[in-house]
């Protein structure tokens, strides 16, 4: 198995705020998101992370992932991250291909990870309202 290079972009954190039991954690691309999706007006939160922290996290991560293949050097690493030619293809068309799809798409909230790192309780806020949820003040306190 390959670990995707978008596994340190804040799916981790978004795992713990209030979603309902049937919940898919994907770093698909949006265009190899399943058609039903679409068609059964499926709720999505897409949670992108800056591109600086994000390929510095994937760098040192496989560094130490004997699965994946040695990264080699940061220079060479970060050059073929900027053009797009590490595994799953292109950070920044991955990000804007979601940010577009949000806006003819309603039912797609679109956080940052920086955001939740910023103001925890805001982000919760808004989440909370795309979901249609009304934690209590102790819930949203343990998230």
């Amino acid at each position: 198995t390959q670990t995707n290079p978008f596994n340190h972009s804040g799916t981790e954190q978004a795992e713990k705020l209030p979603t309902t039991p049937r919940l898919i954690k994907t770093h698909l691309p949006v265009q190899f998101v399943p058609q039903s999706f679409w068609e059964q007006r499926c709720r999505i939160i897409y949670v992108a992370r800056n591109a600086k922290d994000n390929v510095v996290s994937y760098f040192h991560f496989s560094r130490m992932n004997s699965a994946l293949p040695e990264p080699g050097d940061w220079s060479t690493y970060l050059q073929e991250f900027m053009e797009g030619k590490r595994t799953f293809g292109s950070w920044y068309d991955h990000v804007n291909s979601w940010w577009e799809k949000k806006e003819t798409y309603s039912n797609l909230h679109y956080m940052f990870y920086e955001g939740l790192i910023e103001d925890c309780g805001r982000e919760i806020d808004r989440l909370c309202f795309f979901l249609g949820l009304s934690p209590s003040v102790e819930e949203k306190e343990r998230v």
